[in-house]
């Protein structure tokens, strides 16, 4: 599980906007939505913000934080390997990939929230904030999700243009996780 897989569709779509020379905040503005976009091009060095206000803003991380999520719970044990199977609870929900068994492979591709609380479950709070000190992710405050993710689970609020130094280090193979973790 790569971070890169994750990233192309995006920096993709980006460098895609930007040969047009488009404004990134219009899709916003088309759909009604408020949001923002932040890329670092890793070729020229520089960053690209669709709100640059917004990119240093610390917000709740949403689909991201299956990055660090996942290497904290691969680094630490929490499950044996990408392809450990949890059971589903058969519980009902609206994404049909959710509905079923599903192993960390999968449910990073999925974005399946269940698999993704009952790995914080095992992790507890104490080895997510060790965690994030020793990968530089986030703010250093934890704060409780809403929604689908409740209990005892929790969220680091984080900058976008944090978690994007984030995903680079990563790619480069710096991000404080062992080698082993990191080729997964």
């Amino acid at each position: 599980m790569k971070p890169y897989r994750v990233l192309l569709p995006l920096l993709l779509f980006v460098s895609t906007c930007l040969c047009r020379a488009q404004d990134l905040q219009q899709p916003f503005k088309d759909c009604q939505l408020e949001g923002s976009i932040t890329v670092y091009d890793y070729h020229q060095k520089r960053w690209i913000y669709s709100d640059s206000a917004d990119a240093h803003r610390a917000s709740l991380p949403a689909s991201t934080f299956k990055i660090p999520h996942s290497l904290i719970a691969l680094e630490t044990g929490a499950v044996k390997d990408e392809h450990e199977v949890f059971p589903w609870d058969g519980t009902p929900r609206k994404v049909a990939a959710w509905n079923g068994d599903t192993d960390m492979k999968n449910a990073f591709a999925n974005s399946t929230v269940w698999f993704y609380v009952r790995l914080a479950e095992r992790l507890g709070n104490s080895t997510y904030r060790r965690y994030f000190k020793r990968m530089n992710y986030g703010n250093g405050k934890m704060a409780k999700a809403q929604g689908q993710i409740s209990g005892t689970t929790v969220i680091l609020p984080s900058a976008p243009e944090n978690r994007s130094c984030f995903c680079r280090s990563c790619m480069r193979g710096s991000c404080r996780s062992s080698n082993r973790t990191c080729r997964r």
